[in-house]
Formats: structure tokens, C-alpha cells, sequence
């Protein structure tokens, strides 16, 4: 069976939903031909790659690819070069928000023309489109090869962010709102065209309140829980904590975290692996507590795996509204080790992801309780910084998130579609 994949950032520089698809690709290649396209991350990548015997062909738009120039441009050069270089990378982002505000869709018409190529110029016969969204264009792109080219192909979404509401697409609030009706009638024209659709738990209730006609969707979880190779022995009688992810202003941000931290009577010590623009606030709690909150700024994908093991327990941060789930909170679960999660809404999902978890801690952001917080806080690390959760106890609390689960569902999906 020849199974194409369709998303945005792919190997070596996985977004999130990359990282999803890169961990069921990884599963299905065993036994299928695991084709994936994607789009390029930066200028030197090849159209075409082997990896992990997946085919990979990466594609790119004209907006994309000046993009892409401008970066490289400003990667290189110094002074006013540089700051010419960022000028025009900024009218680009201009540009193109001045033409989402302006379409009668939030959509990449260009984006959605390049999958589209890319899937026409496969040779071998596609038994299975498997469109990764974000990008949403990847679904239509997939929707139209089925309908135009070849109406044989099984053609299986898999949802994993909200298109119609996003909180961050469509830019601004009154262009989410304005398009709201176009965009919930788009959703249901192309997803009204699959076998199933494979969508997470977090849309549940998007498309059950917004969509119900759609009666085909099966919900799953992110499938990013997947074994560690080695953990590390900690015997520092010090608590080490470590947060790793992006801080970003008016969006997830560090101070509730570093207010709380930086009070706190306990033998402990914060790392931060992060990147984002919010550097100013953790450098300056960083300068006054030296030798407790350490900001350790950017770091590539194999040192954040490494920093996860060598802490006793690993902090999180949910953005403002709470809908947003976030995928490190998985990586956290598969080492096993205790977790505070920090977050602002009542209705946030990461907390009901962690609500079965035995060794988690949700805190709520709230001025007035601080104090109680930091008291719960210190009471939580000093009786569970030596604590692990067996990796058979994490397989049996969450097994449709195994990248196995999410296989196995799709080779089902397939078989009955025969």
C-alpha cells in the first residue's frame, strides 16, 4: 500500500504537526511505501530526500521562497545590510497579511497549487492522501486530486488544529469572525468528500457544535508518546526543574512562573530552554537569582530531549486561552517524571490531558491565591522530585497516543474502505 502524507514542516525541522506525522510514518513504513510531501524550511534542502525509508519531496511557493531569501540574507549580513534585510522581511509579513484580511478565505491558493503538482508528478499509484492539518491547504489539495484525478484514492484527514477558530491564522479577531461562515462551509464541503477523518480530542466539540453533519470522525490523541531509549540517574539533593518550550508575550508567558519560582524557600533550581520574545523578563529574574533560575536561551531538538532527562521535574506553560495543546507536555509524559503545569483558563486542555497523570500538578495563575500556590508548589517537589512513572503504567493511561494506535486505526480505515 502506497500511503502520501501531506503537511507543512517535515524532517529535519519537524513543526508539531511534523512531528506527529513523522512518528506514524515511522510506523507504517514497516509494512507500506510512506511517501511524504512537505513544504521546504530553508533554500538548500533537496526536493527529494530518503529518510528512514520514507520518500520525502519538498515543495515551496514564490512567497515562501522570498521568504526564505530575505532570512538567508539576514543570517549573513551585518549592520545596515542586516537591518535593509529585516525591513523586508517585515513588509513581506505585511504584504501577506494585508492579502489574508483581504480573501475571501484564509487560505494559500499558491500552497494549495504546489500539493497539488507535487501529488500529480507522483509516479507510483496512491492508495492513500493522508492531509495533515495545519495547513488546512493540505486538505484541500488533497480533496481536489481526489475529485479531479483520481476519485479511487482513499482520501483520510487528519485534523490536529482548529482552522475555522484559530486563535492565530487568520491574524486578527474580526477576520476570524467575518470569514467564520465561509470557512465552517469550506471545512464541511472537503471533509464531507473523505472516508473518515481522523481529528484529536481537542476538536471534539468544535465540530460536534459546529459541524455535526460531518458523522465520520474518529478522535484520537497526538501521537507523541513513544519510548526513551536511556534515562538518566539524578542524585542531586538539589531539585532541579527544568522549563523547555517558547515564551511569547500576551500569549504564553514566564512571569506568573518566575514570581512564584523566585519565592519559593526550597532547595531548587530552574533551568529554561527557550526561545521566544521574552527574554527580557527572564533575564532580569535570571541576574537577581543566579544561582536559582538559569536562562539557558535556545537550544536544538537532541540537547531539549537530553535536558528533560537530567531534571528531577519538568514545568509547562499553557497559552492564554487554553485550547492550545501543547506537544511537549507528551514528551514530558513519556519520560515519566513529575510535571507542573501553569495555566490562566478554566477550560484548559492541557490540564485534562494531565488529570490522570499520578505524578502532575495544575496551578492556576491567580494573584490572590500566590502565596497558597507557592506553598503547593514546594509541597509537590520536595515529596515527588524522586518519583518516576513506569513506562507501562504511561502506555496503559495513554495508549491512543501511541503512534502505534493511530497505525494500527489507519490500516483499519483502509481495510474496510476495500
Amino acid at each position: 500500500m502506497h500511503i502520501v502524507f501531506i503537511v507543512g514542516s517535515y524532517y529535519p525541522n519537524y513543526s508539531a504537526v511534523g512531528k506527529c506525522v513523522g512518528n506514524v510514518a515511522d510506523v507504517l513504513v514497516k509494512e507500506n511505501k510512506v511517501t511524504v510531501i512537505c513544504e521546504k524550511s530553508t533554500l538548500d534542502q533537496k526536493d527529494k530526500e530518503i529518510y528512514n525509508n520514507q520518500t520525502i519531496l519538498r515543495t515551496s511557493t514564490s512567497e515562501k521562497t522570498r521568504r526564505l531569501k530575505v532570512i538567508e540574507q539576514t543570517k549573513r549580513t551585518k549592520g545596515a545590510k542586516k537591518s535593509i534585510s529585516n525591513i523586508l522581511l517585515s513588509i513581506l509579513k505585511l504584504q501577506q497579511t494585508i492579502k489574508f484580511i483581504f480573501s475571501k478565505t484564509s487560505i494559500k491558493k499558491e500552497l494549495v497549487s504546489t500539493y497539488i503538482d507535487t501529488l500529480t508528478r507522483i509516479d507510483e499509484n496512491i492508495d492513500v492522501i493522508i492531509p495533515a492539518s495545519m495547513p488546512f491547504e493540505s486538505v484541500i489539495a488533497a480533496n481536489h486530486f481526489k475529485k479531479n484525478i483520481n476519485s479511487e484514492v482513499t482520501l483520510l484527514p487528519y485534523l490536529f488544529d482548529k482552522f475555522t477558530d484559530s486563535q492565530t491564522l487568520h491574524r486578527f479577531a474580526f477576520n476570524r469572525l467575518i470569514k467564520r461562515k465561509v470557512h465552517i462551509r469550506l471545512e464541511k464541503k472537503v471533509l464531507s468528500n473523505a472516508k473518515k477523518v481522523i481529528a484529536m480530542h481537542t476538536l471534539r466539540g468544535f465540530y460536534g457544535q459546529c459541524i455535526p453533519g460531518i458523522n465520520q470522525i474518529l478522535y484520537t490523541e497526538h501521537p507523541l508518546i513513544i519510548p526513551i531509549v536511556a534515562n538518566v540517574s539524578l542524585s542531586s539533593a538539589q531539585i532541579k526543574l527544568a522549563y523547555i518550550g517558547g515564551f511569547y508575550k500576551n500569549y504564553v508567558e514566564p512571569d506568573y512562573l518566575l514570581k512564584l519560582f523566585s519565592n519559593s524557600t526550597i532547595d531548587a533550581r530552574c533551568e529554561f530552554y527557550t526561545i521566544g520574545n521574552c527574554k527580557g523578563v527572564l533575564e532580569k529574574f535570571s541576574k537577581e537569582f543566579p544561582s536559582r533560575i538559569i536562562n539557558k536561551g535556545s537550544v536544538d531538538k537532541e540537547t531539549a530531549a537530553k535536558k528533560i532527562a537530567e531534571n528531577h521535574i519538568l514545568i509547562s506553560v499553557a497559552e492564554r486561552s487554553g485550547s492550545q495543546l501543547s506537544s511537549k507536555i507528551f514528551d514530558y509524559i513519556s519520560n515519566g517524571k513529575p510535571i507542573i503545569h501553569f495555566y490562566k483558563s478554566d477550560e484548559d486542555v492541557n490540564c485534562k490531558v494531565l488529570q490522570n497523570y499520578p505524578l502532575a500538578l495544575c496551578i492556576k495563575e491567580d494573584e490572590k491565591q500566590l502565596h497558597q500556590n507557592k506553598k503547593t508548589f514546594e509541597d509537590f517537589c520536595t515529596k515527588n522530585y524522586e518519583k518516576n512513572v513506569s513506562w507501562d503504567k504511561v502506555v496503559e493511561l495513554y495508549s491512543d497516543a501511541l503512534p502505534e494506535y493511530t497505525a494500527d486505526l489507519i490500516k483499519r480505515i483502509v481495510i474496510d474502505s476495500k
